[in-house]
């Protein structure tokens, strides 16, 4: 999944997909979310993304319109196949057809989640198949991420929100939970510097509907130097099931 970058079983090594969903929760609460409603698919694997700007970080390292250079670009999910391109004025449009998904290209959902979670998620039904979608390049050269990231600095460091969009294909209906809480505290060294990510995540339930949905990871935290040797993450991530006007497709 490699355009879903930040996972909660990696995450310390991180900070370096208009479509309306149903019944979502805020970022205040921790209830049921919605399914996949209103996603342009339908339970037959069908999948529509069109004219969505796509920007990219400039020399300055803020996010600006794509100028499309070297376009049109062949757009493709290495998973599940489809088409799509962008075009000279940096506007993503990719399809998949109706029947593409095969058993095949599927895991098991828990096999899906593994990476992301822990053992404390449960799944309402078993035998559950999944897969995700993957947009790049055509050839590797770059790919594509739905997400919004917002930093303050203050002192000794930086406060964040960090959000991205998975689209995850089930072929049954499906209800993801977790109870929250901690995570094993995970640490890493970088040119000297030793690091300590504290992880925290929201209880939720996310209620997935045959066919495409989205799931959002919302992760809100701060990053301290705490002395010239050693600095720490603090994190809490919350997932919910909605794509919000305000991320965007970003080329990496």
């Amino acid at each position: 999944m490699k355009n879903n970058k930040i996972w909660l079983g990696i995450l310390a090594m991180t900070l370096a997909f208009g479509i309306t969903v149903v019944s979502c929760s805020s970022d205040d609460g921790d209830g049921p979310t919605g399914g996949n409603a209103g996603i342009p698919g339908t339970a037959d694997g069908s999948l529509s993304i069109t004219n969505q700007q796509v920007w990219v970080f400039n020399n300055a390292g803020n996010l600006v319109h794509y100028d499309g250079v070297g376009s049109p670009h062949t757009i493709v999910c290495e998973n599940v196949g489809g088409t799509g391109t962008i075009s000279a004025a940096g506007i993503l449009t990719f399809n998949l057809a109706a029947g593409a998904i095969t058993p095949a290209m599927l895991e098991s959902l828990e096999d899906a989640f593994e990476d992301m979670l822990d053992d404390r998620t449960t799944f309402s039904v078993t035998g559950a198949q999944a897969v995700f979608l993957d947009l790049a390049e055509n050839g590797g050269a770059f790919w594509l991420s739905r997400e919004l990231t917002r930093e303050e600095e203050v002192a000794n460091g930086y406060n964040y929100t960090d959000e991205f969009v998975s689209f995850i294909y089930v072929d049954r209906n499906v209800t993801v939970s977790h109870p929250g809480g901690r995570f094993p505290n995970y640490y890493w060294d970088h040119s000297g510097i030793d690091y300590t990510n504290i992880a925290t995540l929201r209880a939720f339930r996310i209620y997935l509907q045959q066919g495409w949905n989205i799931i959002r990871w919302h992760d809100t935290g701060t990053f301290r130097e705490t002395s010239a040797t050693t600095a720490t993450y603090n994190s809490t991530w919350s997932l919910y099931a909605d794509n919000p006007a305000r991320l965007r497709w970003v080329k990496f």
